[in-house]
């Protein structure tokens, strides 16, 4: 048996609109429009380059843009953005370990658009931790060739360096 304040909290409920509707909505009737997000009024191109200047300053600022909301999200993700961000916060060389790091997609995305210093960190840790002399150096030069400043200096020392240039050498074809 029900007690009657049971009964009294649920005929309240229902008169302040609590609870499920019983009655459903035949046709089209006026309902609330559709919110337009301000941010989408401004073409793509005005927040790429918005990213791009943010990235190019500092990369956990843009991740920060990015989780703001999905336009940054979406416009943070362009190759335009990837080629200028900034390496400065992600080491050269991370140290001895291989395993996957969160920084390495970041890094691997940027440089397949093009930035040469997440070029000359993939070649930096292919020549000192991975092994691979030859294709190390081949990495390091493309960022040279392309005018990283790092990649050109690490080039230089390892043509200094008896035996090393000589490899990338051979392994280049000459």
């Amino acid at each position: 048996m029900r007690s009657s304040a049971t009964i009294e909290k649920g005929r309240i409920g229902e008169k302040a609109g609590y609870g499920r509707r019983k009655e459903k909505r035949k046709g089209k009737g006026k309902g609330v429009p559709p919110r337009v997000c301000l941010l989408t009024l401004l073409p793509r191109e005005i927040w790429e380059r918005i990213a791009s200047r943010v990235a190019s300053s500092s990369i956990q600022d843009l991740f920060n843009m990015q989780a703001t909301c999905k336009v940054f999200l979406d416009t943070g993700r362009s190759s335009a953005v990837y080629k200028v961000a900034s390496m400065t916060e992600i080491p050269v060389v991370f140290g001895y370990d291989l395993e996957d790091r969160p920084e390495d997609g970041f890094l691997y995305v940027s440089a397949r658009a093009g930035n040469l210093g997440a070029i000359f960190r993939i070649g930096m840790r292919e020549f000192c931790w991975m092994g691979r002399h030859v294709a190390g150096v081949d990495t390091l030069l493309e960022a040279a060739e392309a005018g990283d400043v790092q990649a050109r200096y690490m080039c230089a020392m390892l043509l200094l360096t008896p035996g090393v240039g000589d490899g990338a050498d051979a392994g280049r074809g000459g």
